[in-house]
């Protein structure tokens, strides 16, 4: 059979190189697009918006560190699947990862926390279990925390705390970021909640921690037992201790002479006495009517002075 020769014109040589060109700068500008949208998510390339942050970390309690976690938020606005993410652990002294988490396929709604404990027996609103239940995380000055995009292996977001980790792992500065372990429940949160300036030491500060839920702006009192104000305790006024009243005395008090005597026209003797009675308040001169007399006529028994001034005599007319 014959084959009828085919002829090309100049026209179609270059209708099929203009095609040519036009595909082929289609193909360029949508890896291009491609590419600009991947370094769009990476905090390593050009970021505009964050996507996935590390949002809280509790990696040193007193005692045992045995209630360590790690949160994450999606601050993507969308629903983002986690499979294609990874959280890396990193001592800060090489630096080097001691070890990698590998999320699950599982999608995380915009705006919602992920979870990642040691134990969640001690953790509340735990998402991911891993081992080893205490001292799961470093706290060396520094270490670091980082999430990695597996997708172009770049790393998406970095904590560094306790310090500067060296490159990718801390943005802007570390240093003064730490995790007290002297105070129970408290760690290092984003605040306000989710907010990534990529700058360690500005978004995250020591709060108290809130697992799974949106961060608070407390950093006192974390384990709910607020310290009561002192109640002012009364000072008790002495009551005075009242003086008795001294009861009236009921003593007598005698008075005698040694021997015998005259004072005057007034003999005495011996048994002449003289008495103050306290309870009654007079006095009284007690005489044997045979020694005392007055001018040989009278022998007086008795004088009595009483407290109104009165002069009671008692004697015997001879």
């Amino acid at each position: 059979m014959r084959v009828k020769p085919i002829f090309v014109t100049r026209e179609a040589v270059a209708i099929a190189g203009f095609l040519l060109l036009v595909i082929t700068i289609f193909i360029l500008s949508t890896s291009n697009a491609a590419a600009r949208s991947a370094e769009s998510r990476s905090p390593q390339g050009v970021q505009s918006t964050s996507v996935l942050v590390i949002n809280e970390i509790d990696y040193d309690q007193p005692g045992t560190d045995a209630a360590e976690y790690i949160e994450l938020k999606n601050v993507s606005g969308a629903a983002l699947d986690l499979d294609p993410y990874q959280v890396e652990l990193v001592n800060g002294s090489g630096p080097s990862v001691y070890l990698t988490i590998d999320l699950p396929a599982f999608s995380l709604p915009d705006g919602d926390y992920y979870v990642i404990c040691a134990n969640a027996a001690t953790v509340p609103n735990c998402d991911l279990d891993i081992s080893p239940d205490t001292n799961l995380i470093q706290n060396g000055a520094p270490d670091a925390v980082a999430i990695r995009w597996t997708i172009n292996n770049q790393v998406f977001d970095a904590v560094s705390y306790e310090g500067d980790t060296a490159a990718p792992y801390t943005e802007g500065s570390g240093i003064g970021l730490e995790d007290n372990s002297a105070i129970v429940q408290l760690g290092i949160s984003r605040y306000p909640d989710g907010v990534d300036t990529h700058q360690n030491n500005v978004d995250l500060s020591p709060r108290c921690i809130t697992p799974g839920e949106a961060n608070t702006a407390n950093d006192t009192n974390c384990d709910g037992s607020a310290t009561p104000t002192p109640t002012a305790t009364a000072t008790n006024t002495p009551t005075p201790t009242p003086t008795a009243t001294p009861a009236p005395s009921t003593a007598r008090i005698y008075l005698s002479a040694d021997s015998a005597g005259t004072v005057g026209q007034l003999t005495y003797g011996t048994e002449d006495v003289i008495l103050y009675d306290q309870a009654g308040g007079f006095w009284a001169m007690l005489f044997d009517g045979s020694d005392v007399g007055l001018a040989n006529t009278v022998d007086i028994d008795a004088l009595l002075f009483l407290p109104s001034g009165r002069l009671i005599m008692s004697f015997a007319a001879t």
